[in-house]
Parts: C-alpha cells; sequence; structure tokens
C-alpha cells in the first residue's frame, strides 16, 4: 500500500507535536520515508530524526532550500500564486484535483509531466506530479518541450530538465 503525501505530512506533524524535542523514528517504505524528510525540510519543521541518515538529509534539503530561495524565502510571480491558489480553491470543488505547489530544489528527481500553463501574465509554468501533489514549476518558452502527459523527465537541483523522458518505462 502506497502512503499518500497528505498521509506523510499528517503523521509528521502529529509526531512533531506529540514527540516535541526528541528525535523522531519514523518507520515505514522508505518513500515514505523520504516524504516525511522532503516535508520536514520544506516546511521547516522543527524535527530532527533518530536516523542519522534521514537527519543528514532533512539537513541537506534545509541548506538546498536556503541556497536556492534568496533572502530564505523565495518571492512567487503574481500569476503563478494565483493559478496555484485557484487551483486549490478548485480541489475543494472538484475530487480528483491534486494539492498544487511551487516546485522548489528538494523536489528534484524523476517527476512526472502532467502538462504546460499559459499564466495571466503571459509567463509559462509545467505541472509535474510527484506522489500526490503537483508541482507548478515556471519556464521559460523553451524549455521541456516535446513531452507528452504521463512521461517522466528528471529535473536536477537547478530545475534543469536532465533527460528526455521516458514513456511506460522506456526511452523515448
Amino acid at each position: 500500500m502506497n502512503d499518500t503525501a497528505g498521509s506523510a505530512f499528517l503523521a509528521l506533524s502529529l509526531a512533531s507535536e506529540r514527540f516535541s524535542g526528541q528525535p523522531l523514528a519514523v518507520q515505514g517504505e522508505d518513500s515514505f520515508k523520504q516524504q516525511v524528510v522532503q516535508f520536514a525540510a520544506q516546511y521547516r519543521m522543527s524535527v530532527t530524526f533518530k536516523d542519522s541518515a534521514l537527519e543528514a538529509e532533512r539537513q541537506r534539503l534545509c541548506k538546498l532550500i536556503d541556497s536556492q530561495a534568496p533572502g530564505k524565502t523565495e518571492t512567487l510571480s503574481p500569476a503563478l500564486e494565483a493559478f496555484i491558489t485557484q487551483r486549490n480553491k478548485l480541489r475543494d470543488k472538484v475530487s480528483g484535483i491534486l494539492p498544487h505547489r511551487v516546485w522548489t530544489a528538494a523536489d528534484r528527481g524523476d517527476l512526472m509531466y502532467q502538462g504546460r500553463r499559459n499564466l495571466t501574465d503571459g509567463t509559462q509554468a509545467v505541472l509535474l506530479q510527484k506522489h500526490q501533489e503537483m508541482l507548478v514549476k515556471p519556464v521559460q518558452p523553451n524549455e521541456f518541450q516535446g513531452f507528452k502527459v504521463g512521461q517522466t523527465v528528471s529535473i536536477n537541483e537547478q530545475g534543469q530538465q536532465t533527460t528526455h523522458g521516458k514513456e511506460k518505462g522506456y526511452e523515448r
């Protein structure tokens, strides 16, 4: 059974409150553990992990996020912020829409391409699915061309595409 991003976030939130000040022991599949570590870093939760490898990854992700965001907070374009807000409001009315958020360097790796959107200010963004979240990444018109919905794309920490994409497990 796959754990959803929501259950990982809920488990982390509850554990951080209940065991405040104590290193957390995380049990479960590796994918669940990775989600918990990513949420801890992304949402700056005041937690540490008992497992030294998980704690080292949390600290690495925190540093990476800090290095990618000047002043520790990234300013989103109003159009990008409005798009994400609008999609998340629509989730309340339409089942099947995943929670949307902006892509961060901590989201590097293999993601599922879910399309390109033109924002109200004329800029573009791509939708990239990771687990049970939709990541919205601002792009230039020449980036991420030629992908079909459902293809896997690898993205490095700088947000650059590192593969052409895979469709159902084979190279394109």
